[in-house]
């Protein structure tokens, strides 16, 4: 569904970088660009080589994949000046999938949670007609393999969203953005100083003309974002 990229993604080589557990981290040194594609033929090599499972080789493939499918998903969690584009979700999706191949690996559940998650995100931001529906169903499935993940909630509720401010239907309008709010709430609880739930629960807010609860919301995720020194929104 989502095949190996030709554009430049970076894999980690060397010394393994510090893995994501829903923090800001920033990645370290030790990187040099390499493209999905060149991941793919090492793995090809290592199948060829009979070194697929638990070779020393093979281990390493698979921390260098799992550190840089990391590193995209902090800095969609951290935020920057330029935001990630569906090019890069889907290089993350690619990087997972691969992953997800390789047998013995632990952690496979989470592996599988951020594989869907990435392609929820690509889907959400396809350069065409968004279908809302098929990335819900994707950040669904990821919260089946890690259902405390506060950023797939958050994810789940902008797709929500979406599709709710684009139902013509007046009952389903309001079930969706109720049900939206409730994953934004979620997401708040489970990462309780992350701004982006708040910054888009206020956007939420605005849109149903809630302007005392809209401005609180965002003056916490401004709060929220100068102690932690990110962007308030996503």
């Amino acid at each position: 569904e989502f095949p190996g990229e030709k554009g430049e993604v970076t894999l980690v080589q060397g010394p393994a970088v510090a893995k994501v557990d829903h923090k800001y981290q920033q990645p370290t040194t030790g990187v040099r660009r390499i493209s999905v594609e060149q991941a793919l033929r090492r793995w090809e090599g290592l199948r060829a080589e009979n070194q697929t499972s638990c070779s020393n080789q093979c281990q390493i493939f698979a921390q260098s994949l799992e550190d840089e499918g990391n590193l995209i998903l902090d800095e969609y969690l951290s935020g920057g000046e330029i935001p990630q584009t569906e090019e890069d979700f889907r290089r993350g999706a690619d990087l997972f999938a691969l992953l997800a191949q390789i047998p013995n690996r632990q952690g496979l559940r989470l592996i599988q949670a951020r594989l869907w998650f990435f392609r929820g995100m690509t889907t959400l931001l396809s350069s065409g007609a968004t279908n809302y529906a098929q990335a819900i169903g994707h950040f669904e499935k990821a919260l089946d393999c890690d259902e405390d993940a506060g950023y797939i909630h958050n994810a789940l509720a902008q797709a929500i969203l979406g599709r709710g401010m684009e139902a013509a239907d007046p009952g389903f309008h309001t079930r969706e953005l109720q049900r939206a709010r409730d994953e934004f709430r979620t997401a708040m609880w489970l990462n309780p100083e992350w701004a982006y739930p708040r910054h888009n629960l206020a956007f939420l807010a605005e849109t149903q003309a809630e302007d005392e609860e809209a401005s609180r919301l965002y003056r916490e995720a401004i709060q929220r974002s100068v102690i932690l020194g990110i962007p308030s929104g996503s």
